[in-house]
């Protein structure tokens, strides 16, 4: 990230990382899309519709957990 920021002409500050936690299907799929995903899975023909079904049903039933990092950097001109 350091290196894309120089090149577009800015002075890489901080780079700091937060990861998001969930331990819910629910809460998931409102940042992650689970649903969302799943269902293009379906519509690309990766997924059949019955195992899709059998998938989100299991995830929200099971305990769960999943977790994704994001990276945010400051910068400053010059």
């Amino acid at each position: 990230m350091p290196r894309l920021v120089a090149e577009a002409g800015l002075r890489a500050g901080k780079v700091i990382s937060v990861t998001a936690v969930f331990r819910d299907a629910r809460s998931a799929d409102q940042v992650l899309g689970l649903r969302r995903v799943t269902g293009r899975a379906v519509a690309a023909g990766y997924l059949a519709q019955d195992s899709a079904g059998w998938w989100l049903k299991y995830l929200a039933a099971q305990p769960f957990f999943a977790s994704a990092t994001i990276f945010i950097i400051t910068a400053t001109v010059g």
